[in-house]
């Protein structure tokens, strides 16, 4: 019964792709497995299954490309299913159609549980291919509009279509073999070190997410950049200022370190948002004088060094801190220096007294967490009821 709802859901599938896209369908279908692709952060419910190797490159790279035997296989086990599967037309080879499934990570073997009964298939839910940004509602348009290259079928699929392609995901290193993409606009890269993206002349967003210790590189100067994230940074130097002096016209930068996060201090003159993650940072970092936001995302950095990182930062819209050992003798630098900033200070040390003082001093700014009433004001020192509710905030209901 998995089966035939499955092929009966992939084939409904290749009919929504056959009405929007520009590309043949042909009948004989293949899949492209995606597992875990829920939020799951809530506690397991009893009976739920869940297997967090899914989530590993070596199991997506596994089901990139599969027949119907090995996406049973992957989906279908000891009875136990994904409590939801959404299924769309991914690409076309000459011969084959690939049908990507985006799975639920809970697994159940409770047929009450799972999604999409009304469409008479459950789990699987057969919806169209991935719209484009600006779509009309009525032409045609490429599969390739939203890429993906994992492999030399991949790639020889997206030669034809060049053109098309406006954000392209590289999930394996095949940068090189890349042709030029003359309007791709976002690239999601995972790479030892980058890549020379000066192929791709309107490029606006770059994604790398680092998976070897080499220096980063973009190739050449990449005028029309305007946001760059780099996750995977090592804990030593690394040429910060030649990527930044490449990218001059960036104005939101995301960097994030394996463990410790390096910086030098070098930033594009119209930085109006900046993240930086990691265990903590080291180097000669000083940041721009003005952000519209700032993020900071490092949990073993204490009061002294976040107050370290702020010298200087005279004027910010919004301070996220979440996550810090801050406590509140943060509290007057953010009194004095932020008075109108918003603040975000879920998962710090700072106490429900110091909210209250922030709260009172700028009324009309928004402060995270948001508390009920009866937690505000609260004098115990360890936090506990502030604590508790503020997790109760956070794990808000998501079916999905």
């Amino acid at each position: 019964m998995f089966t035939e709802r499955l092929l009966r859901a992939a084939e409904r599938a290749r009919e929504f792709g056959l009405r929007h896209a520009l590309e043949e369908l042909p009948d004989e279908l293949r899949f492209r497995i995606r597992l875990n692709q829920s939020y799951d952060g809530n506690e397991p419910q009893p009976g739920e299954r869940r297997y967090p190797a899914d989530s590993s490159p070596e199991r997506a790279a596994e089901l990139r490309r599969c027949d119907l035997a090995t996406a049973v296989a992957a989906l279908w086990r000891d009875g136990a299913v994904p409590e939801w599967i959404d299924l769309r037309v991914h690409s076309a080879t000459e011969d084959t159609t690939l049908i990507e499934a985006a799975c639920c990570g809970r697994f159940t073997t409770d047929e009450e549980r799972l999604y999409h009964a009304q469409g008479g298939y459950p789990p699987f839910q057969a919806v169209g291919p991935t719209l484009p940004v600006h779509w009309d509602g009525a032409s045609r348009f490429s599969l390739y509009t939203n890429a993906e290259v994992w492999d030399d079928e991949d790639l020889a699929q997206l030669g034809g279509a060049a053109e098309h392609v406006w954000s392209l995901a590289l999930p394996a290193d095949r940068a090189d073999d890349v042709p030029a993409l003359p309007n791709v606009e976002i690239i999601e890269h995972v790479t030892p070190g980058g890549s020379d993206y000066t192929r791709f002349p309107r490029l606006r967003h770059l994604r790398l997410r680092l998976t070897g210790g080499g220096d980063v590189q973009l190739g050449g100067p990449l005028p029309e950049l305007r946001g760059l994230t780099i996750t995977g940074l090592p804990d030593h130097s690394w040429p910060q200022a030649e990527v930044v002096a490449q990218a001059p016209g960036v104005e939101a930068i995301s960097l994030r370190g394996r463990g410790v996060l390096w910086l030098d201090g070098a930033w594009p003159p119209g930085l109006r948002r900046l993240t930086l993650g990691g265990t903590r940072t080291t180097g000669p970092a000083r940041l721009p004088d003005r952000l519209g936001m700032l993020v900071l995302n490092l949990p073993e950095a204490g009061d002294d060094e976040i107050t370290a990182l702020l010298d200087g930062v005279d004027r910010l819209g919004n301070l996220t801190l979440r996550g810090t050992r801050v406590t509140d003798a943060l509290l007057p630098l953010l009194l004095d220096r932020y008075p109108r900033t918003h603040l975000d200070l879920v998962d710090t040390r700072i106490s429900p007294a110091g909210l209250d003082r922030l709260r009172a001093a700028g009324p009309a700014r928004g402060i995270l967490p948001r508390l009920p009433q009866e937690h505000l004001g609260t004098e115990d020192p360890s936090a506990e009821v502030y604590l508790r509710a503020a997790r109760e905030i956070r794990r808000s209901p998501r079916e999905r």
